[in-house]
C-alpha cells in the first residue's frame, strides 16, 4: 500500500481519499433503502482525510479526520472492480467501462 496526501494504492491501482469517502459503503453514508448518498463533502466540509489507514488481505479500512468520526471499509476485491486505472493487460475496469457510455 502506497500512500500520499491525496491518494493511496492499492495493488497496483490508486484510489483518492475524495473518492473513496464519496463512495463509502457504510450504513451512515447511504441511503438503507435506495443505496443514495448521504454524505455530501461540498456542503462545507473540508476535502476528506484520512487518520488512521489499514489494509488486510481482504479489506481497506479507513478511520477518517472527520467529525463525528467515520470508518469506511472496502472489500479489496470490490475496490479493484471499480478501480479507475486501467488494468494491466490493457482493459479498463468496470468503472471506466461504465463512464464511458
Amino acid at each position: 500500500m502506497k500512500e500520499n496526501k491525496s491518494l493511496m494504492a492499492v495493488k497496483n491501482k490508486r484510489f483518492h481519499y475524495i473518492w473513496l469517502r464519496d463512495n463509502c459503503l457504510s450504513e451512515k453514508s447511504r441511503h438503507p433503502s435506495y443505496f443514495q448518498k448521504l454524505y455530501d463533502f461540498n456542503k462545507g466540509k473540508e476535502i476528506p482525510k484520512p487518520k488512521f489507514v489499514e489494509l488486510t488481505d481482504k479489506e481497506l479500512i479507513i478511520d477518517w479526520d472527520e467529525h463525528p468520526p467515520h470508518r469506511s471499509i472496502f472489500p479489496i476485491e470490490w475496490l479493484i472492480t471499480y478501480a479507475y486505472d486501467q488494468n494491466q493487460d490493457g482493459n479498463n475496469s468496470k468503472h471506466q467501462k461504465g463512464q464511458s457510455r
